[in-house]
C-alpha cells in the first residue's frame, strides 16, 4: 500500500462518522439498473412534492396498479418497477421529489421511414388521464430514444431524426462508451415541455446499456 493511500485512510478514520453510513450506502445502491433492449423509448419525469403530495404520489401509483389488477404497493415502499399493459414503470420516492420513468420497446413496425421522422414516445402507452394527474410540480421532463444501430450504420435515418427532433442550432453529439455509441441532444426544452436525447447504441454491451440509461 502506498504512503499516500495510508495517509488518506488515516484522515478518513479520524472524521466524525454518521451513525448510519452502511444503511446510507446500501440505500444509494439498492436500485440496480433496468434490463434494456433497443430500440426503446424512455420518458423521465421529476415532480417536486410536498409531504402530502408525496403521499398522494404513492396513492396515485396504487390506483394505476389497481386499475390494471396488479399487486399493490407496500405502505413503506419508496420505489417499484412494474410492467403495466404495454409499458414499464419505475417509480422512486425521494425526500423532496418523485421520479417516474416510463419505458417501452419500439416495435419494428413502429419505426418511421426517413420521410416520417417522428419517433414514438414511451408516454403513448401510458393512460393519459392518470399521467395528467401526477401530484406535485413538474421540474424536469425528458424523452430519450435508444436505437439499436450505430449512427453511422443508418446515417440517412439518424441524420433525419437529429435534424427533426433536435434544434440544429444547438445540436451537439458525442461518441460514448469507448466509441461504441453516439449520443445527440440540443439542451433545449421543446414546445411539449420535454428535453430530448437520441442515442445510437451500436455495439454497446447489454450490461453497459442498462447501467448507462437507468442507473
Amino acid at each position: 500500500m502506498s504512503n499516500h493511500l495510508q495517509t488518506v485512510q488515516h484522515h478518513v478514520q479520524h472524521l466524525v462518522q454518521h451513525p448510519l453510513p452502511v444503511a446510507l450506502h446500501n440505500e444509494i445502491h439498492a436500485r440496480p439498473p433496468e434490463a434494456l433492449t433497443a430500440p426503446i423509448a424512455i420518458t423521465h419525469i421529476v415532480m417536486l412534492c410536498s409531504e402530502d403530495e408525496r403521499k398522494a404520489s404513492r396513492a396515485h401509483v396504487a390506483k394505476l396498479l389497481r386499475d390494471h389488477h396488479l399487486p399493490q404497493l407496500d405502505d413503506h415502499a419508496t420505489h417499484i418497477r412494474m410492467d403495466i399493459a404495454g409499458f414499464r414503470l419505475r417509480w422512486e420516492l425521494h425526500t423532496e421529489f418523485v421520479n417516474y420513468t416510463f419505458m417501452r420497446n419500439i416495435d419494428v413496425a413502429e419505426m418511421p421511414e426517413v420521410s416520417q421522422v417522428q419517433l414514438p414516445t414511451a408516454l403513448e402507452a401510458v393512460p393519459q388521464a392518470w399521467l395528467a394527474g401526477l401530484p406535485g410540480q413538474n421540474v424536469s421532463s425528458a424523452h430519450l430514444w435508444v436505437m439499436k444501430q450505430n449512427g453511422f450504420q443508418i446515417k440517412q435515418q439518424s441524420d433525419a431524426w437529429c435534424k427533426t427532433l433536435l434544434n440544429e442550432d444547438t445540436l451537439v453529439g458525442s461518441n460514448v462508451a469507448g466509441g461504441f455509441a453516439q449520443v445527440f441532444t440540443d439542451f433545449a426544452i421543446h414546445a411539449d415541455g420535454y428535453s430530448r436525447v437520441l442515442v445510437f447504441a451500436g455495439d454497446m454491451s447489454q450490461r453497459r446499456m442498462d447501467a448507462w440509461f437507468c442507473d
